[in-house]
């Protein structure tokens, strides 16, 4: 896999920390996103990430609490920086470790795979912790990022994306068998992304989100569904509208051979 590479200039970089509302004694302070990953592109916004101990007065009152932490709120304060839109979010260090100790303790399946036991929102933020570019503190957060890396995330992640694509595959044919043809469509397409999902995770590309996944592909290069493969795929490039089953199906055997290639 390609190293991710920031297209933010270091300059920028070191002038953020002097134009936000940053108690001295912060834990860390850290940028991501798809500026830091390489993704951006001209209306990018930069993800600024402040962790504090202790909750500190922040001029907003924009706030999210969809991350399932406690205290539930996440102060988030927008702000431009040479006309670069800034989304800074006031963590403390507890919230933050409370996402990670999820990480190291994964559910179980049915089969007793492991299982994910974290929502989507908390994968991303994740992800951005382990892309972070500290600007203070970088002790805390290659502390953090290691904490990740050897936890089975990564394992999880792959079981959890196998497990949605075959219940997917199944429902697929399912589908098929009714005449649901235009639902089973739909269906096998999800399950590509879930298990082209997987191959980039598998190289350590903890994200999931899916307007990247063209990005992550061609970053990752997985040589079991090469970029022109999966493209032909996602693209749809070989559908006959007055035959759609014929492409479910081939869709649906090729991913099905796929999930012998991926070793939990």
């Amino acid at each position: 896999m390609r190293e991710l590479s920031s297209t933010l200039p270091p300059d920028r970089l070191s002038r953020i920390v002097d134009a936000l509302p940053i108690p001295d004694d912060a834990a860390c302070v850290y940028v991501s996103g798809s500026i830091i990953a390489g993704w951006a592109h001209r209306t990018s916004d930069l993800d600024t990430f402040v962790v504090t101990r202790e909750p500190v007065p922040v001029p907003t009152d924009i706030y999210r609490s969809d991350m399932d932490v406690r205290p539930a709120r996440v102060p988030t304060y927008v702000t431009r920086l040479d006309g670069l839109r800034q989304d800074v979010e006031f963590w403390l260090e507890r919230q933050v470790d409370q996402i990670l100790r999820r990480c190291e303790r994964p559910g179980r399946n049915t089969a007793g795979l492991p299982k994910l036991s974290l929502s989507r929102q908390q994968v991303e933020f994740v992800f951005r912790l382990t892309i972070g570019v500290p600007l203070t503190g970088p002790d805390w957060l290659e502390t953090r990022q290691e904490a990740v890396r050897a936890s089975p995330l990564r394992s999880t992640l792959v079981s959890t994306l196998l497990d949605l694509a075959d219940a997917l595959l199944d429902d697929t044919i399912g589908q098929l068998d009714v005449g649901d043809t235009a639902s089973a469509v739909l269906t096998v397409r999800e399950a590509l992304g879930h298990l082209v999902d997987t191959l980039t995770v598998q190289q350590g590309m903890l994200t999931i989100a899916p307007k990247w996944r063209a990005q992550r592909v061609q970053r990752c290069a997985p040589t079991s569904m090469p970029w022109d493969e999966y493209w032909r795929w996602e693209t749809m490039r070989d559908y006959d509208p007055d035959h759609p089953a014929e492409w479910v199906r081939a869709l649906h055997e090729r991913l099905r051979e796929l999930t012998l290639d991926i070793a939990i």
